[in-house]
């Protein structure tokens, strides 16, 4: 693997592959200006070019000085640039013989291909952003919904990492005073100091435990709301999926069994990204494909955040949905009875008893339905102003809570001060970890490997 701390230019297109109107290709290293020089043909060098312009010419080969391409090139001078380092974006026509040539001709020139996420990389090792900043890059760009564009902006933005930072802070004044009186062991820390210390330790833990929960709602707005429709045959699972869909997804039939496996689709619901997932029909009789169907259907239920169970409220309830009302009753889930469409009396509110009443062919409370789904998906959204949305920031801050109930554990019942401020150091550093203050190589590896190449 190519070391990402050498000096070398790099290279990459920044947009992605395929035929386009344009593309953007970027480089950025300490000889970025000389190798652009060597394939820019315009009005002025790139390394004679004021920060911050862009200049119109051609991209030619550097050996037969043959024209590749019209371009726009973007001069930014480090360390006022994404990377922090002298950087040159070559703004083409977006076509792949075009991009790949003018890579080829840069390479040619003098730089080197980027690895995935080398770029932000860079930015982060150059102090231009932190740790938790570059996994916004990435959360920014798979960003599926309105929600998590605005949550991964934030996070850009460094919302997050000044959290973090203050509470590091608070923790880092504690540690000092801590420290100062471990070389008067006899004297100890004053009870009406230590009582302040104590408070100041309890008010850390509550903010850190409220980021940490954050995750919960966080994780949704990345990763998405599993919500699985489940039911015995023939109640109307494919065509509720249709009708959410707005669109003919999975193939409806009279005729139960009709769906052998699951079927997942993407939808948003009040701004919430929501995976749908529907499911073979669940009965005890059935051939092999089937059954096999069957529990494909379970497994499914087991990794969903929402069942939808869907009964048919045309038909009192036999063996099977009681046996299904009894087998996920510990599941969150929300009741559905469909095919209200057929009654010939509509249930009042009183006898709903919190369960919903559709029609999937008519359409008759699916507005309701989605709104219940989003409310169930993200019940206090917008009220916590950060969220964690990354497992690697919720597994620090929930290793930074444990170091912290065992420190204020340890002032408040005379333990040590040795002891206090081992476990303050730790949960110290298990912040640190978030920003990237403290961090390996190992975790770098893992957090920019997942990175698109060109960023």
């Amino acid at each position: 693997m190519t070391d990402f701390l050498s000096e070398d230019t790099i290279v990459a297109p920044a947009t992605a592959p395929g035929e386009a109107a344009l593309a953007i290709i970027r480089l950025s290293g300490k000889k970025a200006f000389t190798v652009a020089d060597s394939v820019f043909q315009g009005g002025v060098r790139p390394s004679e070019a004021p920060c911050h312009t862009i200049h119109h010419g051609f991209i030619v080969d550097p050996a037969t000085k043959d024209k590749i391409d019209e371009v726009l090139v973007s001069v930014f001078r480090a360390p006022k640039s994404y990377t922090a380092e002298d950087a040159v974006e070559i703004s083409c026509h977006g076509g792949r013989a075009v991009t790949s040539a003018i890579v080829e001709a840069l390479v040619r020139a003098g730089a080197r291909l980027a690895q995935p996420g080398e770029f932000t990389r860079r930015a982060f090792l150059n102090g231009r952003i932190d740790l938790a900043q570059a996994e916004a890059v990435a959360d920014l760009i798979s960003a599926q919904s309105e929600a998590s564009r605005r949550s991964s902006l934030e996070q850009l933005e460094g919302h997050l990492s000044k959290k973090v930072c203050l509470l590091r802070e608070s923790l880092l004044d504690v540690l000092a005073e801590v420290e100062a009186n471990l070389d008067f062991p006899e004297e100890g820390i004053e009870p009406q100091r230590a009582e302040q210390i104590s408070k100041t330790l309890t008010d850390v833990i509550s903010q850190v435990r409220t980021l940490a929960k954050s995750f919960k709602e966080g994780r949704i707005l990345r990763e998405g709301y599993s919500v699985v429709i489940a039911g015995r045959p023939n109640v109307g699972k494919s065509s509720l999926l249709n009708a959410l869909l707005q669109k003919e997804r999975a193939i409806v039939t009279p005729t139960p069994g009709t769906t052998r496996d699951t079927i997942e689709e993407w939808a948003l619901f009040s701004g919430v990204p929501v995976r749908l997932v529907d499911t073979a029909g669940l009965r005890e009789r059935g051939g092999k494909i089937e059954k096999e169907g069957m529990r494909r259907t379970e497994e499914a239920i087991e990794k969903s955040d929402l069942v939808l169970l869907m009964l048919d409220a045309s038909q009192k309830l036999n063996d099977e949905d009681r046996q299904l009302l009894e087998k996920y009753q510990r599941r969150k889930r929300l009741m559905l009875y469909n095919k209200v469409d057929l009654l010939t009396q509509q249930p009042s509110s009183a006898e709903t008893n919190g369960a919903l009443y559709i029609s999937a062919t008519l359409g008759t409370g699916l507005d309701r339905l989605k709104e219940k789904i989003a409310r169930m998906a993200l019940p206090s959204f917008g009220t916590e102003s950060v969220l964690v949305t990354s497992a690697r920031h919720k597994e620090a801050l929930a290793k930074g809570f444990v170091y912290l109930l065992r420190a204020r554990r340890g002032l408040e019942r005379g333990k040590g001060l040795e002891l206090v401020a081992f476990e303050l150091r730790r949960a110290v550093d298990a912040l640190g970890e978030i920003t990237g203050q403290i961090v390996t190589e190992d975790i770098l590896g893992r957090i920019f490997s997942k990175f698109c190449i060109g960023k």
